[in-house]
């Protein structure tokens, strides 16, 4: 926890206050959409029970968690973190207290929130420095891999599948093209995908712009677009603009505060004009849609929908984790697809698959005790990431990073772990080095820092 001190220091600079009247917007905005809007609409999916004590609660909550956070420190640990808590924290906390939820969930994810800042901030890693000494010569040789792997997929999708329709062009039917089955792949190609569309495409791209290769950029992120064309999941079509706007943003010394100030700003904006009776409020209201309800307050949700199911049913433990051969464990679940359960029992449609992030993964896997092991986990991978940036760069790794993290607002860690896209940016990680790289000044946690000034 910050020193009364540090605290006077840290709301002290114009950026950082626009940074936190920017996250108590979002806040309210969506409390007001929840309440006003979300909950009377889907009935069967949401409650509207406001508990003024759970709004407290999640209040203080949001207050420590926030000023826990190390915001002077230009690190990706500290980039990535309040990225979690502005995608996952902030919404989880309304519907918490807008729907009435369980209160143990909430706090057992705040806790291991909590644990993962508390570690990243006071652990000494500087053990990294002496294991991780990768060379420039292997590193040269990984991106004529990646390269490979990038243009052999692309090969094998285009045998597999044929030449793409542009049904996708139409979002509103992306669905049907997902459902219709068209697109095939395969288990282990699928793996491929996952490690060139959440890393090694993003590598480039950043990579691309930051060198000012931009005719090479833009290759790359033609080819996430391409790949949507085939399986229409709106995550690689997002991918691809987000990538490019960070890419150039991350050049600046503020981007920090500017783009997790822009990105609250702008949802909140999405909110707000959606709730005005304007022309052209519709096309606000389905983007709000899909950002502000789908991609944050439904995911929220599914975390306390699938607490309750895996309150009331055998947790999945290490089961479907790992290859069957490689290592085989008590798969519970093999049989039972719990994600079209939960969606049958909580919000009657069966059909739908209702997946959601690496909070709720820590209580199905191993239950309170997951809390506390995820948070390690998940600290730990960021401290190796803070010790990773002195070879790879700040802005690198971040845009390398990114699409990663974001995933786990619908995706489990340990599954991205094991033969998932946070393996692979673990890999690059340990033995990447960027030849192009500037130094960094280090603290005694082995964090990379610089001098950031909150302006």
């Amino acid at each position: 926890m910050l020193s009364k001190k540090n605290m006077t220091d840290l709301f002290s600079g114009k950026k950082m206050k626009i940074l936190v009247i920017s996250i108590i917007l979002l806040k309210i905005s969506l409390d007001y959409k929840y309440y006003t809007w979300l909950a009377p609409l889907q009935l069967n999916v949401y409650t509207r029970d406001f508990n003024l004590l759970k709004y407290i609660n999640g209040i203080a909550w949001l207050v420590i968690i926030f000023i826990t956070i190390n915001h002077k420190c230009r690190s990706v640990s500290t980039f990535l973190l309040t990225l979690v808590y502005v995608m996952q924290i902030v919404p989880i906390t309304t519907i918490y207290a807008m729907g009435n939820k369980e209160a143990v969930c909430y706090n057992g994810i705040c806790f291991c929130f909590y644990l993962t800042v508390f570690i990243v901030n006071n652990i000494n890693f500087s053990i990294g420095d002496r294991l991780l000494e990768p060379s420039t010569k292997y590193s040269r040789i990984i991106e004529l891999a990646m390269v490979a792997m990038c243009f052999l997929i692309f090969a094998y999708i285009v045998k597999k599948n044929g030449v793409p329709t542009f049904t996708a062009l139409n979002i509103y039917k992306v669905y049907e093209l997902r459902e219709s089955g068209s697109f095939n792949l395969g288990t282990y190609p699928g793996y491929v995908l996952s490690w060139v569309t959440n890393i090694i495409i993003p590598f480039f791209a950043t990579k691309c712009i930051l060198e000012k290769k931009f005719a090479k950029a833009a290759i790359f992120v033609a080819m996430i677009f391409i790949i949507y064309l085939y399986d229409g999941h709106k995550t690689n079509l997002f991918i691809s603009i987000v990538v490019v706007i960070v890419a150039f943003w991350l050049k600046r010394k503020d981007s920090y505060t500017e783009i997790m100030s822009c990105l609250c700003l702008g949802i909140s904006a999405l909110a707000i004009i959606s709730s005005l009776n304007i022309p052209g409020n519709n096309v606000i209201l389905e983007v709000f849609s899909l950002f502000g309800r789908r991609v944050m307050l439904l995911s929220a949700q599914n975390k306390f929908a699938y607490f309750d199911y895996f309150s009331k049913n055998p947790k999945m433990g290490l089961g479907g984790l790992f290859p069957t051969w490689f290592l085989h464990f008590d798969a519970r679940y093999v049989d039972i697809d719990y994600t079209r359960a939960i969606s049958g029992i909580y919000y009657g449609t069966p059909e739908s698959v209702s997946n959601t992030g690496y909070f709720a993964e820590c209580h199905a896997r191993f239950g309170f005790f997951g809390y506390i092991l995820e948070g390690v986990l998940f600290a730990a991978i960021l401290k190796l990431l803070d010790v990773a940036q002195n070879n790879i760069g700040y802005a690198l790794l971040t845009g390398t990073s990114l699409c990663v993290f974001l995933g786990l607002n619908d995706a489990f860690l340990l599954n991205s772990i094991v033969l998932g896209p946070m393996m692979f940016l673990i890999f690059i990680a340990l033995f990447y080095k960027n030849k192009c790289i500037k130094g960094e000044i280090l603290n005694n946690h082995g964090t990379a820092c610089s001098n950031m000034h909150l302006k």
